[in-house]
């Protein structure tokens, strides 16, 4: 049987379904978010992260961003049956050997079925390391995961799921207990991976040998990022200190110690005062950028001065990862804006109407205090 229930009486295996008003990726990933009355995607790279974990890298080269855009405009109108008809034809109807081998360890981590589908030819890259830290990602879904095979029929094994019992130190409210990377119930290596060697882990999980594909290495750091923000909620401060000073963690990421690892520290920053962020710009610190409030390129392309652009009432200095977001947002098509990014909107406009616009985003990406 399959974990994620598909739409309509279409049987044939996919790894992108929709179910419950969202698009999910197998086994519980959701790739669309809701904002008011309106189901929109996640961030574009996000989404590629994901996909390219269990249908490999040429999976890329399809028009994957495009369609799960389309498909949530479709789904935000209520058409379940065109938003899957979407999805399909992407045709991504075979898997990676990595992906299947990720599959296979992620199923049996949280007792539903794998899918059946074909696996393309192609040399294996990724260890059992790799798929260890790949699990730890996907287990985040867990929750999501067993709601959805319930719907599609997927067995949830509940002795491979041990919860927390009442008043233990790690107990969170029913919170799962650790599975194989705690030492619980074992998962042999894959075919062709070399044996997992003994070493420094984040948290209950092995450190990869190898790195994300280039421009995905920062999908996997704002994932990291997440999973360190979730720990800090839950109050698992050890796992906070695990995930962000772990070396060999960062020397996967890119090769550079520290430049990621500084990263995910700055992008826990809880929001500051405009002033405390002005001030910081004359203290440059790793994991940080300095930001202008008033977009300079649009600034630039509309000839406001650099006097103007670079005054210190216009620069912050935020973390590196907010930085990105913000600026992916001023170059992304935004319905409020009628389809246009907010860079094309903010064309003609005055510097009042940016900066006000500028602080807004510096709150709604929680890095100014409102």
């Amino acid at each position: 049987m399959q974990p994620l229930a598909l739409h309509g009486s279409r049987e044939r295996p996919c790894t992108l379904v929709v179910q419950r008003d969202a698009i999910w990726m197998w086994p519980g990933i959701p790739l669309t978010l809701r904002r008011g009355s309106e189901i929109v995607p996640i961030a574009g790279e996000v989404i590629n992260f994901w996909i390219t974990r269990l249908h490999g890298p040429d999976a890329l080269y399809t028009d994957s961003l495009t369609a799960v855009s389309r498909t949530a405009r479709v789904l935000t109108l209520g058409d379940a049956a065109g938003a899957q008809h979407i999805l399909d034809a992407l045709r991504l109807n075979a898997i990676s050997a990595d992906g299947a081998a990720l599959m296979r360890v992620v199923a049996n981590e949280i007792g539903i079925a794998a899918i059946n589908l074909p696996v393309r030819d192609g040399p294996r890259t990724w260890n059992v390391r790799d798929i260890a830290l790949h699990c730890l990602l996907f287990k985040e879904h867990v929750e999501a995961a067993r709601l959805l095979a319930k719907g599609g029929g997927g067995p949830w094994d509940e002795a491979k799921h041990p919860r927390w019992p009442a008043g233990a130190p790690e107990s969170q409210g029913g919170r799962f207990a650790p599975g194989i990377e705690s030492g619980g119930s074992s998962t042999e290596p894959p075919d062709s991976a070399e044996p997992l060697q003994t070493g420094r882990s984040i948290g209950r999980f092995k450190i990869p040998g190898t790195r994300p594909l280039g421009r995905l290495a920062y999908a996997a750091v704002k994932e990291i990022s997440r999973l360190a923000q979730a720990a800090i909620e839950r109050g698992e401060m050890h796992m906070v200190h695990q995930i962000i000073l772990t070396v060999e963690a960062i020397q996967w990421l890119n090769g550079k110690p520290d430049n990621y690892s500084d990263k995910i520290k700055a992008s826990l920053d809880e929001p500051k005062t405009l002033e405390e962020l002005q001030d910081a710009v004359a203290d440059p610190k790793p994991g940080y950028e300095i930001h202008h409030i008033v977009e300079q390129k649009g600034a630039e392309d509309d000839d406001f001065s650099r006097e103007a652009i670079d005054a210190r009432a216009n620069l912050v200095r935020i973390p590196a990862m907010k930085h990105r977001e913000i600026t992916t947002w001023y170059q992304t098509p935004n319905e409020d804006y009628r389809w246009l990014s907010p860079r094309q909107y903010l064309r003609g406009k005055d510097w009042k109407t940016r900066y006000d616009l500028g602080r807004q985003k510096l709150i709604d990406f929680g890095v100014l205090k409102p």
